[in-house]
């Protein structure tokens, strides 16, 4: 028998007899171990962060609203009854063929996207930041120019065109009370703003639509949506006297 957290007192174990959805199970812990740790991890100024089930799930109930809320005027309807959203889903699971396809976090092979989009797969692009969170909305279809996003109106945004005459250009985001940036690094107008490193680019045809083109700072992102600093690795490797 498991009995991992039985002798907590925050943690409230779940049944786990098959009875209870993912869904449920995370209702579970809100309504019943509320302030047990799900998450505690070190931060870069080597502080310790927790995270409760409470904190954790109040993120999930915030996301899921964003989906509602996107969803509907998608589908031109009042309410979303009998729309089924898979995240990291396989086709399997759904009982039933996906009519859309989000990706996040890396760029998606052009190749590819084009081939899945010429097959009438449904594209859409899905972009945001961990300085200024999600930035898109969900389900925002553009059709052949799927690897192109809308920021938000909500969200007040200067572009910082690159000095070589590329055309390429950065994002900085007004810190508000509404929307808080993470950190501030730069200031426009006297107004204290988020500059995040994404090299972007534009439309030809519609300025209003970008698309992630690289990194200022030299930060390569794998396929895997992981970054690494190839610089901080050089460094050490370097400092190894003998490398395998």
């Amino acid at each position: 028998m498991h009995l991992q957290g039985v002798d907590s007192p925050t943690f409230s174990p779940a049944p786990v007899d098959g009875s209870l959805t993912v869904p449920q199970l995370l209702e579970h812990h809100f309504a019943r171990s509320p302030n047990h740790m799900a998450y505690i991890y070190g931060d870069p100024d080597g502080n310790i962060v927790s995270i409760s089930f409470e904190h954790y799930l109040t993120t999930v109930h915030t996301c899921c609203h964003r989906v509602l809320r996107d969803i509907t005027p998608s589908r031109g309807s009042d309410n979303a009854e009998g729309i089924v959203v898979g995240i990291f889903a396989v086709q399997g699971c759904l009982y039933s063929s996906p009519t859309q396809t989000e990706f996040e976090g890396a760029p998606l092979n052009k190749r590819v996207g084009d081939a899945l989009v010429f097959n009438g797969v449904v594209l859409c692009s899905i972009y945001g930041a961990m300085e200024v969170g999600l930035v898109t909305r969900f389900f925002e279809n553009y059709g052949r120019d799927w690897d192109y996003f809308i920021v938000r109106e909500e969200f007040n945004i200067v572009r910082v065109p690159e000095a070589d005459g590329s055309g390429l250009y950065t994002l900085t985001y007004l810190s508000t009370v509404a929307r808080p940036t993470l950190y501030t690094n730069t200031e426009l107008g006297g107004a204290p703003r988020c500059a995040v490193s994404d090299l972007l680019e534009h439309h030809p045809e519609n300025p209003q639509l970008h698309r992630v083109y690289g990194r200022k700072d030299g930060i390569l992102v794998l396929s895997i949506a992981t970054k690494m600093n190839p610089a901080r690795i050089d460094w050490l490797t370097l400092r190894r006297h003998v490398a395998n």
